[in-house]
């Protein structure tokens, strides 16, 4: 990895969990390391950046941290700031630095630099790493395991425990996903079964429907017939009392 001066980068967390070496070949390096816990509010400066400022790590270094550790000096009684602490130091050409996993930490080229670095997981943080390059990393998880069980079957057998312990289906495992492919499988049939019974059940409270307002509709006309029916008769009950009159 070769730096100009001045170049650098800005403060951030390594991904996935992981810690990190960086080996030195040539020139110098600032550092600086905030513990794990620390609000990602306070380690980026939130409401200290003013207008037209970038948090690139030049201006990080010389700016925008000495801000962060007067705040710090300041509120030093608040309970957001009651454990700050901040690590700087100057690495030289030769020295190698460890970054912990979940440590924050920024650094700036103080000359032209050429160096070595690596990110790893180790047994120790092997959790936590597991835990988010199987969400984020779907496929490099699963080739990962297939590794883990060749070289490292202790690792392979705590990565399956906790994917067991949290309900997690790794997508690229042909097992799981063959079992996926069943439990949707027999989803989709259960789905278009109820389908079909809700279906089936809204025909049917359609017809009763239908046939409830053709029984009123029978019942009404009935009703009407015998009325018209009730009307003829006296009228022909009055007629005939009319011809047996004359």
């Amino acid at each position: 990895m070769i730096g100009p001066e001045r170049s650098g980068t800005t403060v951030h967390i390594d991904p996935l969990g992981t810690s990190a070496w960086n080996t030195l070949l040539s020139g110098k390096k600032l550092w600086v390391l905030f513990p794990p816990g620390t609000p990602r509010s306070i380690v980026k400066g939130k409401g200290l950046i003013r207008k037209n400022e970038d948090d690139e790590a030049i201006h990080y270094f010389m700016t925008i941290l000495p801000r962060i550790k007067e705040q710090a000096m300041h509120e030093k009684d608040k309970d957001e700031y009651k454990h700050f602490r901040c690590y700087e130091f100057i690495q030289d050409e030769g020295e190698t630095v460890f970054i912990p996993n979940n440590w924050w930490h920024a650094v700036l080229n103080l000359t032209d630099t050429v160096g070595v670095t690596q990110n790893f997981c180790s047994q120790n943080n092997f959790d936590v790493s597991w835990c988010k390059a199987r969400n984020s990393r779907k496929k490099m998880s699963w080739k990962w395991l297939c590794k883990l069980e060749t070289n490292y079957p202790h690792l392979a057998a705590r990565a399956k425990k906790m994917n067991e312990r949290d309900g997690y289906v790794m997508k690229y495992d042909p097992i799981q996903v063959e079992q996926r492919r069943k439990e949707e499988k027999r989803f989709r049939k259960d789905r278009k079964k109820k389908r079909r019974k809700d279906k089936e059940k809204a025909l049917s409270k359609e017809r009763r429907q239908e046939r409830e307002k053709q029984g009123t509709k029978r019942s009404i006309e009935s009703k009407n017939h015998g009325r018209v029916m009730k009307r003829e008769k006296s009228l022909s009950n009055r007629k005939r009392t009319c011809v047996d009159k004359g």
